[in-house]
């Protein structure tokens, strides 16, 4: 159970792949980017507030679900993640929701799962990303990309025209596991379901 008022220190992240999910769409829409992005200096690179929750209520998320798969969502209103505390307000318009669509997921028979899994790309070096939740449910691969940013809206799908477009950050996380030889525990010899 998890303490009230009680801090967590996040994780440290390595270098982010130039060519990774979370900046997928940039790159194919401006190729060029990659190198003026890799030219902005790092005292320009700083965190917001907006950024700082969002980075608290992924690490909150994967905690909960790490350490108990039936935990109590509330035991996580005040407690800190980096320099956030996370609200009651958090806990009942972000965490709740999130973790009681992923517990619908997760308890589905036969549903296999990777929590924080990193992903590459191997045809191309230095490309990777780390998806938040990956679900397999028979030959059903589900990508789950926490989106707790507040004012920034992120479909999975955006209507262009006639058609829609494929969030490119979901693309990119659920080409990845698919390029991987290793096999879920129960994959039958020869599918093609694969992490």
């Amino acid at each position: 159970m998890l303490e009230r008022n009680s801090a967590v220190e996040l994780r440290h992240e390595p270098v982010h792949s130039p060519f990774g999910g979370s900046v997928a769409a940039r790159v194919l829409c401006c190729p060029a980017s990659v190198d003026l992005t890799q030219k902005v200096p790092a005292y320009l690179h700083r965190p917001s507030t907006y950024a700082d929750r969002g980075t608290a209520l992924h690490a909150a998320i994967t905690l909960l679900l790490a350490e108990d798969a039936h935990a109590r969502v509330e035991s996580l209103a005040g407690k800190t993640f980096g320099s956030y505390t996370i609200t009651s307000d958090d806990v009942e318009t972000a965490l709740r929701p999130t973790y009681a669509y992923v517990e619908t997921l997760l308890d589905t028979p036969g549903a296999e799962y990777f929590l924080e899994r990193r992903v590459v790309f191997p045809a191309v070096p230095d490309t990777f990303g780390t998806v938040d939740l990956l679900v397999r449910i028979g030959y059903t691969l589900h990508v789950v990309d926490y989106k707790f940013g507040v004012g920034v809206r992120v479909l999975a799908l955006t209507p262009d025209g006639a058609e829609d477009v494929i969030n490119a950050q979901l693309l990119f996380y659920a080409a990845m596991p698919r390029r991987r030889a290793t096999r879920c525990p129960n994959s039958s010899p020869g599918s093609s379901a694969s992490f």
